[in-house]
């Protein structure tokens, strides 16, 4: 045998000996371990039944005192017929009412400190699912995964890239807006002054508002035009604001 497998088979064995003083490690602690806790549920059981036997006591003895009391207290002629129902009283009932009420008060104090650790657990509980739940829906697949790939893919070359708008190209669309209404807007005003000479000619002479005539229809036909100047300008404003050109 050489060196190296000499230096081979004294590793293995090292291991093989580490290894089986860990295992004997463990198996020791956790015999240990389980002994203590068999040492302190015994324990704890047994302090617990002396600390109920000491209750039970210390309410019977308060019950006696109470009874004598009340024994002092009776004329003789009633001691006899107080014994007899005392006699006939069961052990829930041989209690005074100071026990009572602090049997009471002891039972709403545990009732609160098990709804406490009960909403404690439960609130553990649902952050853990939700974790798990948040985890499992979160998780995708590699199948799934290539399959989502290859829809967004498929979709972004289908997708059609929308022209860019540049400033000029606003500002010129504007303008030429701005140019038809004006046309229009023109035309209207042109109309209207027609028609203001039209009725101006049918008038009559020799009236007499036949001099303010000219002069107030310069000035309403004037209002009417800025007027509808103004609304262009507010139909255009809004004409761009929406996007439509």
């Amino acid at each position: 045998m050489s060196l190296q497998e000499e230096e081979a088979a004294r590793k293995i064995q090292n291991f093989w000996r580490d290894s089986m003083r860990k295992r004997e490690r463990k198996l020791e602690k956790r015999i240990y371990d389980s002994e203590w806790s068999a040492i302190i549920e015994n324990s704890t059981r047994r302090n617990d039944e002396l600390l109920e036997k000491l209750r039970n006591l210390r309410i019977a003895k308060s019950y006696d005192i109470q009874k004598f009391e009340t024994l002092l207290r009776l004329p003789p002629r009633e001691v006899n017929g107080f014994m007899e129902s005392e006699s006939k009283k069961s052990e829930n009932e041989r209690i005074t009412d100071e026990d009572r009420e602090r049997i009471m008060r002891n039972e709403e104090k545990k009732d609160r400190a098990a709804r406490t650790l009960q909403k404690f657990f439960r609130k553990i509980h649902l952050t853990s699912a939700q974790s798990q739940y948040l985890t499992r829906i979160q998780r995708i697949r590699p199948k799934r995964r290539m399959e989502v790939l290859e829809m967004l893919n498929k979709r972004l070359n289908e997708r059609r890239i929308q022209k860019k708008i540049t400033g000029t190209e606003v500002q010129k669309a504007l303008e030429n807006h701005k140019e038809k209404q004006r046309g229009v807007g023109s035309l209207k005003f042109a109309q209207v002054q027609l028609d203001l000479r039209r009725s101006l000619a049918q008038t009559r002479p020799n009236s007499p508002t036949a001099r303010g005539i000219p002069r107030l229809t310069r000035i309403r036909a004037t209002k009417l035009h800025n007027s509808k100047m103004h609304q262009i300008d507010l139909d255009i404003m809004k004409f761009v604001l929406d996007g439509n050109f």
